[in-house]
């Protein structure tokens, strides 16, 4: 039987454009859109391509593109409230959001974010 297929090439097209990021946002909800990243933020890093590791997994038709952001810390805090969610943008469009561990956090102080991953899978 024929399965579904894409090159690594389309796969990383993905990851290549989140790396474009520019902004982590540490959020208290998941955010709509770009414009929705500022009603929710609570802290805020800049990130250069430094931050970023691309590389693949596997072979065939299990091969992984795999966008690694390295950890921070010192990160100033904001607004105080529960962080859920981290959002990636590149100043004008939400690129990628993902959950994190609840964690309360208050204005003033200072946060980290460990270092995550962005996997793209082959098609199923």
């Amino acid at each position: 039987m024929a399965t579904k297929y894409s090159d690594v090439s389309v796969l990383q097209t993905m990851t290549t454009k989140i790396a474009t990021g520019v902004n982590i946002n540490v959020c208290s909800a998941q955010p709509a859109n770009y414009a929705g990243i500022s009603a929710v933020s609570l802290a805020s890093v800049t990130v250069t391509s430094g931050d970023w590791t691309a590389s693949t997994t596997g072979s065939g038709a299990t091969i992984e593109a795999v966008l690694t952001a390295a950890s921070k810390s010192g990160i100033s805090v904001t607004a105080s409230g529960t962080a859920i969610y981290l959002t990636v943008d590149d100043g004008t469009t939400l690129l990628e959001g993902t959950t994190i561990t609840s964690q309360a956090i208050t204005s003033g102080g200072t946060t980290t974010i460990g270092s995550w991953t962005v996997t793209v899978t082959q098609p199923i």
